[in-house]
């Protein structure tokens, strides 16, 4: 599984693929071509189940702190 298939999965809110994705070891901090992550994602649709597990589990860090300086930059 890839980035790709993360982003969708934060997009759609599908929080049962988003985990088997992770456990899959998908790059949890990959960006897309706009340069946003699945977090971003999740949290721009509203889904707060996804985006807790994004922030949490072992990756999650990174990805918070890709986000954070987004957020700061933008």
């Amino acid at each position: 599984m890839s980035g790709t298939d993360l982003k969708e999965a934060a997009i759609q809110g599908n929080h049962q693929l988003l985990c088997s994705v992770l456990k899959d070891r998908a790059n949890a901090c990959w960006a897309d071509e706009y340069g946003l992550t699945s977090l971003m994602y999740a949290c721009w649709n509203g889904h707060v189940e996804s985006v807790r597990y994004l922030a949490s589990n072992p990756m999650g860090e990174s990805v918070l702190v890709v986000f954070c300086i987004y957020l700061v930059l933008c």
